[in-house]
């Protein structure tokens, strides 16, 4: 169950947790084809942990409490209502 389980993450290219009170972009290394993720709303204050997710284009992550322009890369990112 487990293997299928790990199998299932790694196909995952869409990706919504939005309103869900996370505090920290983490636990998404299997996740290697993931396109499009969504934290919008959310309590997280630093992009980090995002190295392994290179085919990542589309990531919103709106409404937290983001206040460093510097952890902003130049992907296609919404953060609108933030602290920038």
């Amino acid at each position: 169950m487990l293997e299928n389980s790990n199998l299932i993450l790694k196909i995952i290219s869409i990706l919504d947790l939005s309103f869900n009170n996370i505090t920290r972009i983490e636990g998404l290394d299997s996740l290697t084809e993931l396109t499009d993720l969504s934290l919008y709303n959310n309590r997280i204050t630093i992009i980090e942990n995002m190295d392994t997710l290179k085919k990542l284009n589309v990531f919103s992550i709106g409404k937290n409490q983001i206040d460093d322009e510097n952890s902003v890369s130049k992907r296609n990112i919404e953060i609108s209502s933030n602290h920038i």
